[in-house]
């Protein structure tokens, strides 16, 4: 079970990759992997990728997460 999603903001884009009981870095390599930030690279502002996973324990549940600044300048 998975969802991505896409945070438009005026100055920046994000990419959220949503998770349950795995990890965040889980979540944040497959936003590498699938170049989910590929539609936005030509908009020439910030995107920031961020990863999220719930976990369920018997009596809680919790969120993790990771984040990166995806440097366009490294990937040209």
């Amino acid at each position: 079970m998975y969802s991505f999603g896409y945070i438009f903001l005026l100055r920046i884009r994000s990419i959220v990759e949503i998770k349950f009981n795995q990890s965040a870095q889980i979540a944040l390599e497959q936003i590498k992997t699938k170049r989910y930030y590929e539609p936005f690279i030509d908009q020439n502002k910030p995107i920031i990728l961020m990863g999220l996973n719930f976990s369920k324990t018997a009596s809680k549940f919790e969120l993790t997460h990771e984040y990166q600044d995806l440097d366009l300048k490294k990937n040209n």
